[in-house]
């Protein structure tokens, strides 16, 4: 044997010992293993708990339209030496799938040494007023961790409000004898509006006509948002003529961004038209002047010739210091420019003149007037009406008169010569029917109604239209014991009352002091001195078949008895049913 391998083999023997006996007196803590079958080296890692995974909720608004990202984070609770994975799907909770969000499923990746990752959710933009919503993300199968929560909420956060509500207002606007004026109309809504709100508007007829009245106007209105308000002009079209307040008819449809709470307005064109006269009895017309009274061409009412008066014509009673006692009877017609006028010339003390019902007499000029109606001349002292079925006045101021006396404890002598009762719903202004009439700065006393008007739809003829009462002072009126005459009773399709002041009744009288069945009416800056009289009694039009009209067309026997002509009785029964048709505007 050579001695040379003999010592190499020896000497890792006699190290290997060394080694061996030092390991047997050492700590045994530190020594690293050796596994023959696999090269891998393990360390104190392996010994750690995995991580363990967890999701948190997550929120986001919607948006009107579009789309949105719904950010769910998934965690680690701490971080891991390895790739961690896990599966993730989205699910309903209150929220839908294809309406709410797009359906998501996949696999989610933390990087080792990393503790978090993030999943997205699409969400579907709507306008709809609705509750928050939410979609739950699940998790399952994690790889190098544990699942600590397996699930998540995401909200689907609402951002839409209840839509606003659109009105619209009622408009007024004094018409203008010329040209043009706008009416407004303001569009609102109860609250701003976070988008553009608009509506469609379209005019249409009420009681005002379009072409004449104003004019046609439709199409849209739009409310910027953060605004809560749009206005809608209709143009207006002047005149001259004297007539009611009219109205024309906004209406709204299609609301966009918005819902209709008020559909439609009106809108008031407003007369500011009155017939031409001043405030002192002066002839002003093209007509004739008729001067009555103490040192004047016509010495009394009888002697003016009513049946043939027309447009222009002026009629002034001048004051006397004794009252005038002749009924007058209106049958003709004015023009509305040039209107026929009753007027009093005061004294200078600024005493009106005064015509009595009491012991007063029908000129017997006013005999073929009347006709065969003889009755109709117990119904007033100042009387508008002609008997001819198709024919009625028109275009009459009466104004500057005192007028007293027609109640059914005064007597009177008829155009036949016979003394008679006023009946018991006599007047001191009686309009049986007539279009345009003005009762102007009178005073009226001690008839069963101070003014009456008549107001029947047996034909046009029938009907009383435009009555302008305005400046009188009525007082001392009624009947005792009687609900059924009043201060004053308007029956008519129009009638403004202003300015007026009325007086408590006579002592004992039941009725009211302003009655009316109008279709149409303004009660505006009168002064109510009533007493314990009613002061307004303002019912529609269709409640109001008036209670005289039967008397009115009674025939008087040969026997001096009443005769109900059966034929005209039938005349009464279809005029009521047709007044009953009416409906009060305004």
């Amino acid at each position: 044997m050579d001695v040379k391998s003999v010592l190499v083999r020896m000497v890792p023997a006699v190290f290997l010992a060394s080694i061996l006996a030092a390991c047997q007196t050492s700590t045994p803590t530190s020594i690293a293993s050796i596994d023959e079958g696999d090269n891998n080296t393990s360390s104190k890692d392996d010994n750690i708990a995995p991580a363990a995974v967890t999701v948190a909720g997550a929120s986001v608004r919607e948006g009107d339209s579009g789309t949105k990202k719904l950010t769910f984070t998934i965690s680690l609770d701490t971080s891991s030496s390895r790739d961690v994975s896990i599966d993730y799907a989205t699910k309903d909770s209150t929220a839908s799938a294809g309406s709410d969000y797009k359906t998501s499923r996949g696999t989610a990746r933390i990087p080792s040494g990393s503790t978090s990752t993030t999943v997205d959710v699409t969400i579907l933009g709507d306008t709809e007023v609705e509750s928050d919503e939410t979609v739950e993300l699940t998790l399952s199968n994690p790889r190098n961790a544990t699942l600590k929560t397996a699930s998540a909420l995401g909200s689907i956060l609402n951002d839409d409000t209840a839509q606003a509500a659109i009105t619209v207002a009622a408009a007024s606007v004094s018409e203008g004898d010329s040209g043009t004026k706008k009416l407004t109309f303001t569009i609102s809504l109860d609250a701003s509006s976070s988008r553009d709100v608009s509506i469609d508007y379209a005019t249409q007829d009420n009681t005002a006509s379009a072409g004449s009245d104003y004019e046609i106007n439709s199409g849209t209105a739009r409310i910027p948002s953060g605004s809560t308000s749009t206005t809608v002009d209709v143009t207006i079209l002047g005149d001259t003529e004297v007539e009611s307040d009219e109205t024309v008819e906004l209406t709204l449809s299609n609301p966009r961004n918005a819902t209709l709470k008020t559909a439609t307005a009106l809108g008031s064109i407003l007369n500011d038209d009155v017939f031409t006269t001043t405030d002192s009895c002066i002839h002003t017309g093209t007509g004739t002047d008729y001067p009555v009274g103490p040192g004047q061409p016509y010495r009394t009412l009888a002697d003016v010739p009513w049946p043939s008066l027309g447009a222009g014509d002026t009629v002034r009673i001048f004051w006397r210091d004794t009252p005038y006692r002749e009924k007058i009877l209106i049958s003709t017609s004015g023009s509305e420019q040039q209107p026929i006028r009753i007027c009093g010339v005061p004294n200078a003390n600024g005493e009106r003149p005064i015509i009595s019902g009491k012991n007063a007499t029908t000129p017997a000029n006013l005999k073929t007037t009347f006709g065969t109606w003889l009755e109709m001349q117990i119904y007033g002292l100042i009387i508008i009406w002609d008997h001819d079925y198709d024919f009625k006045p028109a275009n009459i101021v009466i104004e500057g008169l005192h007028l007293q006396h027609a109640r059914n404890e005064y007597r009177f002598t008829n155009s036949a010569g016979s003394n008679l009762r006023y009946g018991n719903g006599a007047a001191c202004i009686r309009v049986q029917a007539a279009d345009n009439v003005v009762i102007r700065n009178n005073e009226l006393e001690n008839c069963s109604n101070g003014i009456f008007t008549m107001s029947q739809e047996y034909n046009e003829a029938s009907l009383t239209r435009n009555i302008l009462i305005e400046g009188n002072y009525l007082h001392d009126n009624g009947q005792p014991g009687s609900y059924r005459e009043h201060s004053m009773y308007i029956q008519a399709i129009g009638a403004t009352y202003q300015y007026n002041r009325f007086g408590p009744n006579i002592p004992g009288a039941l009725g009211t002091t302003l009655k009316e069945r109008v279709a149409g009416s303004v009660i505006r800056y009168n002064w109510f001195d009533s007493g314990s009289s009613r002061s307004l009694d303002l019912v529609e039009v269709e409640d109001a078949a008036p209670w005289y009209i039967e008397q009115a067309y009674r025939d008087w026997a040969a026997d001096n008895g009443e005769a109900i002509d059966p034929a005209r009785l039938q005349k009464v029964k279809n005029a009521e049913k047709a007044y009953r048709k009416t409906y009060v505007y305004g």
